[in-house]
């Protein structure tokens, strides 16, 4: 049960009991059957060559990581950031990001100036690409905030190529006044006031560096004390900015800035839309107040602002009269130093700083409520709990008790990179600034929390240590530290990257030619171990020609589970530890001149001796007389073509990073994607025998497949994709086929959150493809996954056929399959709408499904069980469009509007068919009523009541019919 109140969203424990029986949604996938094609009795390979695991040891049994004790070290030690132009000039790091696109990493001081580099641990070469020195306010903790890029920076097609975001402490008195490093912090005493501001700033077109003088003051806000200032920004997956702000400052909430939306932008995440469209966005509707409550604005000091973006049209708290700052995503936080953005759970994390006690770290949700001040982590407060509590409680994920010295927490990002994937992959880091530990935070599935401490930092204390974490664009982590001691003199500080002692396992051969998986080169000539196989619908590639081959550890028979695949039906193959794949890619030179091609790399992917996947390339050298190995990190490899008529292209082919690999290569996809029954029930010419003939038979014939169907015929009857081009497949079997190829990596049960499962095997009746709801509807009205009929609203299409920011698949790709393109749009076009009425968000049993996997467990899956314990219930988010194992808000709200008075609750999506929402009203929270009159809109996307002048509450609750 849901409980609303008028103006806001809040939960309630109790959850509906009496439900319907659950219809079972359970059935096969279809595909073409193979059997009736098969050419004779003809195999593709008639036996299996002997070869030891790992190409007969050539290459690594795990990846190259150490595992020893954790420390930091400098990442850049070349790099001299003294200014020559400032004697009094100290480095004081604290921000580190990096851009969109590019290798470069840029560094922010404290006192305003930002330098770039490129991500090279022996560069000794910095560019100063922005200097705002000349404004910034410096206290001891006032200055500089981060630095975000507009997601399209460096996209020469896009208006917002250029720009770059920052916040930062200003005053319209000179910035330094008297010792910076010793101003009092006293609230009463003026230099401690200010301004925050939210500025963009534009790096013209050629230039490396951003214009100080082309400054666009987003917010300026009037801010009475230098303490709590936030400053931490991100972009989201769908372009929208997100700032972190903290109470004013002050001890206690002393400025009462920690529960509201009606004064200054203080105490609290904003999310804004700086591209202002319409589409998704509406003008500012109110300014914020200077929130001066104990009256120390200096006389002639100019009042707070804000311009020049729109507000969200989903932000949690709307409000039509202009009652509510509505730039809040979320509210009741105390000093938000920094925190960070996955992009693949679309989850935030915050560090935010304690009072004297505690401190926290915490998730930030959409209409979420942190707690502050009423609460201080989980402690007793600083003042009472609202009567009417505005958005929804979350409780932080891991507290911890201040030393005998003080501390405050440094948020950090959640790991994605490669280097330390097998320690800190899916962990979140944090550090104490002035304890120096750093640590690492993991949920559990259950919502448990664990944490690990790594290790304690050298030189922190009172103003010292670590003061911000950074990533590369490959997901490495570093830490920016400064080195201050207590009586205000500083030594440079530095940025410092995470190592760990014990190296173990080697880097693979430095050389192609070295690893055993070709006896020849010239010609490509695989080794006779290699088994060469193709997925009917293979992954887009920027139209690469591709080869691909596996090896299984065996010694000639396949009988052991040491030599086989285990098989599935449905599901992801497993393959034993030793297994390699090989994956060769390359270009035509000149269309004119066919069989002329340039080799680009040939990538590896190992199945570890701990388990552990784990991928490296080879780059081939221009002339192809052998390739070389790539480290970590990615590169580009610049070459041209030429086309049927003659024309010259420039190709800048994306190597992927290490880390890259895992980026599609996922856990919930099996890490290993092509080889999977309905990929493999197909054709495929052997060069080794010349020979043409199914692959699934193939693999069953050498032993190879554990769990296989003894039966031939049977075996053939299994699901099978088809190509984009196969004649005598119908469209839908191909467009599905694409669509699972290209997407089902991600877009699955347990995958990337979204409301669709791309896998071909699921029937297109439970996919929620067809008319099924967005995430983010980039602006377009109506739209869906796919709207038969209606290519231009099918949101699927739209991702697919372009490059860039909304690219889909997001790597690998620079140029859209115009086949591709034309082959989903022929299919979303060939789709009768009578057909898919009411199929909107299919029904329970593929919710469940999508949350909790083919194999549900009863007890976590139960519609009254609430297993990622955030107050809603099973049944509620599904409704809700939530999910079940992630605490991910309540997107709700509730408006007042219209004449005579109508309060409307917006669902964020749909209500799904089957499920029934009882509404109830109240005064007082102690007796509730039925409003009789509530009606459910024809789209079933909001609640409209008649309101009430002495209603202060609603509560929602959910049955299944």
């Amino acid at each position: 049960m849901l409980v609303l109140p008028r103006s806001f969203a809040n939960i309630c424990r109790s959850c509906a009991r009496s439900l319907s029986p659950l219809i079972s949604l359970w059935l096969q996938g279809a595909g073409v059957s193979a059997s009736a094609q098969e050419p004779g009795e003809a195999y593709g390979i008639d036996a299996l060559t002997a070869v030891g695991g790992y190409l007969n040891g050539a290459l690594p049994e795990r990846e190259a990581r150490p595992d020893g004790a954790w420390a930091v070290t400098p990442a850049f030690p070349e790099l001299d950031f003294t200014d020559p132009t400032d004697a009094k000039f100290v480095f004081e790091p604290v921000s580190l990001t990096h851009e969109p696109r590019g290798d470069r990493l840029f560094v922010g001081d404290k006192k305003g100036k930002v330098w770039s580099f490129t991500a090279d641990p022996d560069t000794d070469q910095k560019t100063l690409f922005l200097d705002i020195s000349d404004r910034i306010k410096i206290t001891p903790n006032a200055g500089l905030g981060e630095l975000a890029f507009h997601p399209d920076f460096g996209l020469p097609e896009s208006p917002n190529r250029g720009y770059v975001y920052t916040h930062y402490f200003w005053s319209p008195v000179p910035a330094q006044l008297g010792n910076a490093n010793q101003v009092p912090d006293s609230a009463d005493e003026l230099p401690n006031s200010g301004y925050w501001r939210l500025s963009r700033f534009t790096v013209p077109d050629g230039a490396n560096s951003a214009d100080a003088a082309s400054e666009l003051v987003l917010i300026q806000q009037y801010d009475a004390h230098h303490w709590h200032n936030g400053g931490s920004l991100f972009f989201d997956n769908d372009g929208f900015l997100y700032l972190s702000s903290g109470d004013i400052g002050g001890d206690q909430n002393v400025y009462d800035a920690g529960q509201t939306l009606q004064r200054g932008f203080f105490g609290g995440v904003l999310r804004i839309d700086i591209d202002k469209d319409p589409a998704r966005s509406h003008p500012i509707r109110r300014q914020p107040t200077d929130h001066d409550v104990r009256n120390t604005k200096p006389a002639g000091w100019p009042a707070s602002y804000s311009q020049e973006y729109f507000v969200p049209n989903d932000n949690p708290w709307l409000d039509e009269s202009g009652a509510a700052l509505e730039e809040f995503w979320s509210i009741g936080i105390r000093s938000p130093h920094r925190m960070s953005y996955d992009r693949e759970t679309q989850v935030i994390w915050v560090g935010d700083v304690g009072q004297s006690r505690v401190e926290e770290v915490s998730r930030v949700i959409k209409g979420g409520n942190n707690q502050w001040p009423y609460l201080d982590g989980r402690l007793g407060g600083y003042r009472a709990k609202p009567a009417a509590l505005v958005g929804e409680e979350l409780a932080p994920a891991h507290t911890y008790a201040h030393s005998a010295f003080g501390a405050a927490v440094i948020g950090g990002p959640l790991y994605r990179g490669h280097r330390h994937r097998a320690a800190l992959g899916g962990r979140v880091l944090f550090a104490d600034h002035q304890s120096g530990e750093v640590s690492a935070l993991i949920e559990g599935a259950d919502g448990s929390v664990t944490v690990d401490k790594l290790l304690t930092v050298a030189g922190s204390g009172f103003h010292s240590g670590v003061s911000s974490f950074g990533t590369d664009r490959d997901g490495e982590v570093y830490l920016c530290r400064l080195r201050r001691n207590r009586f205000g003199a500083a030594e440079a500080g530095d940025i410092l990257t995470l190592v760990r002692a014990g190296a173990d396992g080697a880097e693979p051969p430095p050389l192609l030619s070295q690893t055993g998986a070709f006896t020849d080169l010239q010609p490509l000539t695989p080794s006779p171990w290699l088994i060469s196989y193709q997925p009917a619908a293979p992954f887009w590639s920027d139209g690469a020609a591709k080869a691909r081959w596996i090896s299984l550890p065996n010694d000639g028979t396949a009988d052991t589970a040491a030599e086989q695949i285990d098989f599935a039906t449905t599901g992801n193959w497993a393959f034993p530890k030793g297994t390699v794949l090989v994956k060769h890619f390359e270009m035509p030179v000149d269309a004119r001149t066919p069989g002329i091609v340039r080799k680009i790399e040939t990538r590896f992917f190992v199945h570890g001796n701990d388990g552990i996947y784990f991928g490296f390339t080879y780059r081939w050298r221009a002339d192809g007389s052998d390739a070389d190995l790539v480290g970590p990190a990615s590169q580009t490899v610049a070459f041209t073509t030429t086309d049927s008529e003659g024309i010259e292209t420039t190709v800048d082919w994306q190597i992927p990073s290490r880390s890259d690999c895992l980026r599609c290569h996922t856990a919930a996809a099996g890490y290993v994607l092509g080889l999977r029954t309905h990929q493999l029930n197909s054709f495929h010419h052997y060069p080794a025998t010349g020979r043409t003939a199914n692959q699934l038979r193939t693999l069953h014939h050498l032993g190879l497949l554990a769990g296989a169907p003894a039966d031939e015929a049977e075996l053939l009857a299994m699901p099978a994709s088809a190509a984009p081009d196969q004649v005598d497949a119908p469209l839908e079997t191909k467009a599905r086929s694409y669509i699972d190829t290209n997407c089902a990596s991600c877009h699955r049960p347990g995958g990337v959150y979204a409301n669709f499962d791309a896998r071909f095997t699921t029937p297109l009746s439970q996919q929620n493809l067809i008319n099924g709801p967005l995430v983010n509807d980039y602006g377009i009205d109506g739209q869906a996954v796919v709207r038969p009929r209606e290519d231009y609203r099918s949101i699927l299409l739209h991702r697919i056929a372009s490059t860039g920011v909304d690219q889909m698949p997001p790597l690998g790709k620079s140029v859209a399959d115009t086949a591709g393109v034309k082959l989903i749009n022929d299919w979303i076009n060939s789709l009768d709408p009578e057909a898919f009425e009411g199929n909107i968000y299919d029904a329970p049993g593929a919710w469940i499904r999508q949350n909790f996997g083919p194999d549900p467990d009863p007890a976590l899956s139960a519609w009254t069980a609430d297993p990622d314990n955030d107050t809603k219930a099973n049944l509620q988010e599904f409704a809700l469009g939530t999910h079940g194992l992630k605490i991910d808000g309540t997107p709700l709200q509730v408006r007042r509007s219209g004449v005579p008075a109508v309060d409307t609750i917006q669902l964020p999506q749909p209500l799904p068919s089957g499920v029934t929402i009882i509404t109830e009203s109240s005064s007082d929270a102690r007796q509730w009523t039925i409003a009789e009159a509530a009606q459910l809109s024809d789209d079933r996307r909001s609640l409209e009541i008649p309101a009430s002048a002495t209603v202060i509450l609603y509560r929602l609750k959910f049955t299944l019919d």
